[in-house]
């Protein structure tokens, strides 16, 4: 199995069309390396790209960049630019849409270029989450742009037909977008709540906070969340990510489908790769932050050595290493369940509770920041 995937990956150095592992770094090499040398299938992914009011054409002398690195060295996985244009694609294979990920590029871009960037999604499948309507973006599908690629090869010259049926038959190979149907999927069954009251709850409990920026919004598999924080905090952190203290709906049960028991939990995140430029401020509080936070009753965590998951207990004096990609703090959840009591049936109580707890822990992270 390895030669076969060593294979592939020699193959894909020789051939840039080739998709030589299903994931999102090399359909969107790929991909760019197809607009970058098809004036048809750069004007077909335009037409699928553009929002609404956006001009009907891309500017004469577009730039087209595979994994952009901002300033802050996060990577945007196709950027279309010129001096004052840009269009933002965020390629998803075998993942959902993660809205937070637009907060720092769009920041970038209104911070470099003093204009506002277009966004993309472009997905397997469209599956609405919370969160998803902080900013306009248009959708794609992969299986959406084949078949609009492959429509337009047929009227092609012998050349760019051959790239982009290339480029095609790559993405079958790979497994990408093997629906031929664009249509928008509905939102997944929720585990031990309805998505749609659950962003009520949480809607409504940020607008009785004031002074707090945030928002609710889902991340892959997690319980719907509110990502907040207090615009003050720029002094030692980063605009963009504020949003330090993460307030979750947890189901009690998770085995009913629809709405059910539930409670509120809280962490603090006290530190995320690549969030922010100020990482060497924030970096440098952290030793301190967690030793408070300890005195508090939180427990801390950070991911498991060389991956995202976390699950792996933050030791005392421990701090950011290589391996290191997140840290952030917990409470009990039996503490909270007894500190932060209300019946689940009534939403005027859960929003009452809910916003107490969020407030208490915006309050303990507002502390944390003068210390």
């Amino acid at each position: 199995m390895g030669g076969n995937s060593s294979a592939a990956v020699v193959a894909a150095k020789g051939n840039p069309m080739t998709i030589a592992t299903r994931d999102e770094n090399s359909a969107s090499g790929a991909l760019c390396e197809l607009l970058r040398h098809s004036t048809i299938a750069l004007k077909i992914f335009w037409n699928l790209a553009r929002p609404v009011g956006g001009p009907v054409d891309l500017p004469p002398a577009v730039h087209i960049d595979h994994r952009h690195k901002t300033d802050q060295l996060r990577e945007i996985d196709i950027l279309l630019h010129s001096v004052a244009f840009g269009v933002i694609v965020e390629c998803k294979v075998g993942d959902e849409k993660k809205p937070y990920q637009f907060d720092a590029y769009v920041a970038y871009w209104r911070r470099t270029r003093q204009t506002t960037p277009h966004l993309v999604w472009l997905l397997e499948r469209d599956r609405p989450v919370l969160g998803d309507k902080r900013f306009p973006v248009v959708t794609i599908t992969w299986a959406a742009l084949r078949a609009a690629l492959l429509q337009a090869a047929d009227g092609a010259s012998i050349r760019e037909e051959g790239k982009i049926r290339e480029f095609c038959t790559a993405l079958v190979k790979a497994g990408i977008g093997k629906s031929e149907s664009a249509s928008p999927r509905p939102l997944r069954v929720a585990k031990g709540y309805e998505p749609d009251h659950a962003e009520r709850i949480l809607t409504s409990i940020l607008a009785e906070c004031p002074g707090v920026v945030g928002a609710p919004m889902t991340i892959n598999a997690l319980s719907p969340a509110i990502h907040a924080g207090r615009p003050e905090w720029e002094e030692i952190l980063d605009d963009e990510w504020v949003r330090r203290v993460w307030l979750y709906l947890s189901p009690l049960d998770k085995s009913v489908r629809g709405k059910s028991a539930y409670h509120f939990h809280a962490q603090v995140l006290l530190y995320h790769k690549g969030f922010g430029d100020k990482q060497a401020a924030a970096i440098s509080h952290i030793p301190r932050w967690a030793e408070s936070l300890r005195k508090d009753g939180m427990t801390l965590h950070r991911n498991r050595s060389g991956t995202w998951n976390h699950g792996q207990e933050l030791l005392r004096g421990e701090g950011v290493s290589p391996g290191v990609f997140h840290i952030f703090a917990e409470e009990s959840l039996q503490e909270a369940q007894e500190r932060f009591a209300f019946d689940w049936r009534s939403d005027a109580a859960a929003v009452a509770a809910g916003r107490a707890h969020l407030m208490f822990y915006v309050d303990k992270f507002n502390r944390l920041t003068a210390l």
